[in-house]
């Protein structure tokens, strides 16, 4: 299947290998740009704020524009502005300067993350979890490799910046690459009733709300764990900020590991089952995590594991909303999307907040969130798309 993937769609896992680079990095380098920007935990958190900020910003707009202008457009743009972040973020020494580059990383962020989706959703409308489940291996990937490249920079004597320039070596590549490839054919126009609108639809649409509930709790756990798992092990038990970049990256390949092997299940489960599933197993593996005591190895595998669980839970989500809102992929992907930002604004600087006067307990909110998931997961699986919502779809 891998070699069988139109020319777009390696475009957008090249993308999410991206995006997949930035999510991790920031958490990875925490420990090392103490040292470097000559800032405390507590004012580093305002880099995931500005991130979140960006990536809030695009998130609103991304799907507008991509109902606009066409999913390949909007991921070529934020391709483009990897090359800028990215690159800023690889050369550049002092804080203010950090935080305007990575305001810009946080929309090139969103865009790639949706315009990508929605691409290769566009794609595979009839099994569109596979294929997305597929496109977030490559987000894996990403997610493993910044903090490997991070520790490996550290111990080497260097910084945390080569991870951010294969962001902008990704952003380069893919934004060439898109540039020959021809623009897909328009979509086929939806008739909707034209007194309807998006407010109304998620109104009246109950999956809709507990999907995007749902996935604010799935990210609130995944960006507050990855952000500051690395720092807390590297306070807590003492160890050098090579080895604490490795619990992010354990975390990821958990989470890219069940993405490789529960890809062709997708087709025969029931969607719904999974995602309660992986937030039982996230919520008992974040809970080892967090309370691991100093042993190292506890929270390594707690780190897997929560990783393991959360793993199918974004691609099925995003697969839902297209299954049960078809032709909608621009209401339902974009609440889906706003609950993202929304957690990715709020999460990483509350945790920050918190991990600053009581370590410990930042890390038991994201056994809580997890707890969250299975519940909204076991509340989806009673409901149904329903006939109006088929019916216009």
């Amino acid at each position: 299947m891998l070699l069988r993937a139109q020319p777009a769609e390696r475009v957008a896992w090249l993308g999410n290998l991206g995006i997949g680079l930035l999510a991790t990095a920031y958490g990875a380098a925490l420990p090392a740009l103490v040292h470097e920007l000559h800032r405390g935990y507590a004012a580093l958190s305002l880099l995931f704020v500005v991130l979140a900020v960006g990536n809030t910003f695009a998130y609103f707009l991304a799907n507008p524009l991509i109902d606009r202008f066409g999913a390949q457009r909007v991921l070529h743009v934020g391709l483009l502005l990897f090359v800028v972040g990215g690159l800023a973020l690889g050369v550049v020494q002092s804080f203010a300067a950090w935080v305007a580059a990575t305001l810009v990383a946080g929309v090139a962020f969103s865009l790639v993350d949706v315009g990508a989706s929605r691409l290769v959703g566009a794609m595979y409308r009839s099994h569109p979890a596979q294929a997305l489940n597929r496109l977030n291996i490559f987000f894996g990937i990403g997610a493993i490799a910044a903090p490997v490249i991070i520790g490996l920079s550290v111990h080497l004597g260097g910084g945390p910046q080569p991870a951010f320039l294969a962001i902008a070596l990704c952003g380069a590549v893919g934004g060439t690459a898109l540039v020959r490839i021809p623009l897909p054919p328009s979509e086929p126009v939806v008739h909707r009733d034209p007194d309807d609108s998006l407010v109304r639809y998620f109104g009246r649409a109950r999956w809709l709300q507990l999907l995007t509930l749902l996935v604010f709790f799935y990210i609130a756990a995944e960006v507050g764990f990855g952000s500051w798992i690395a720092a807390y092990e590297h306070q807590r038990a003492g160890i050098s900020t090579a080895l604490s970049a490795l619990y992010p990256a354990a975390y990821q390949v958990g989470l890219t590991v069940v993405r490789l092997f529960v890809g062709r299940s997708l087709a025969s489960l029931r969607l719904e089952r999974l995602l309660a599933l992986g937030g039982l197993v996230a919520a008992a593996a974040s809970l080892l995590a967090a309370l691991g005591g100093q042993n190292p190895w506890f929270a390594l595998i707690g780190a897997f594991l929560a990783g393991a669980g959360f793993g199918p839970v974004f691609p099925i989500a995003l697969g839902i909303a297209s299954l049960r809102g078809p032709g909608r992929e621009g209401w339902t992907y974009g609440a889906v999307f706003s609950a993202l930002a929304l957690a990715a604004l709020i999460a990483p600087w509350s945790e920050g907040q918190v991990f600053s006067r009581m370590p410990q307990l930042a890390l038991l909110l994201t056994p809580l969130c997890a707890v969250m998931v299975v519940v909204f997961a076991m509340m989806l699986g009673r409901t149904s798309a329903g006939p109006t919502e088929a019916a216009q779809g």
